[in-house]
């Protein structure tokens, strides 16, 4: 046992807990974790004494047959929506690399321009350096 002192639980003993990890037998990419631990509290009623109790109330325990199932049971969306949805995300995405393509094309045109604008305006300035200040300086020299 373990025992954690914090304000909010102001030294109480909490059991260690022992994890154990091995790979599903009908499945070898999916893991099962359990962990185990000694609990303090009572233990809770037998399995069959809840489901008996849960029959009786009007609750349906139904275990899935198939994996479609269980993706049918998953937030309420059935396995169709969910493929739809990624089908929509992927969709979007190519969109937007699509448009993000074009921005590139387009901000390589407009940069190409200004860089040639901006030759034309160091031509200039170097035409009018030289037809005004070379003079200037040949009249002070001579």
């Amino acid at each position: 046992m373990e025992e954690i002192r914090t304000e909010a639980n102001q030294g109480v003993t909490l059991p260690t807990a022992r994890k154990h990890v091995e790979r599903a037998p009908d499945d070898p990419a999916m893991l099962i974790v359990t962990y185990e631990a000694e609990h303090s509290h009572t233990a809770p009623p037998p399995m069959q004494e809840n489901v008996a109790a849960g029959v009786e109330s009007g609750f349906e325990l139904r275990v899935p047959n198939t994996h479609k199932e269980t993706m049918e049971d998953m937030n309420g969306d059935s396995f169709q929506k969910v493929k739809q949805r990624f089908k929509d995300r992927t969709m979007k995405v190519a969109q937007t690399k699509e448009m993000l393509s074009k921005q590139a094309v387009q901000t390589k045109e407009i940069l190409s321009k200004q860089a040639i604008k901006f030759a034309k305006q160091a031509e200039e300035h170097e035409r009018f350096i030289n037809k005004v200040v070379f003079p200037f300086l040949k009249l002070k020299f001579c």
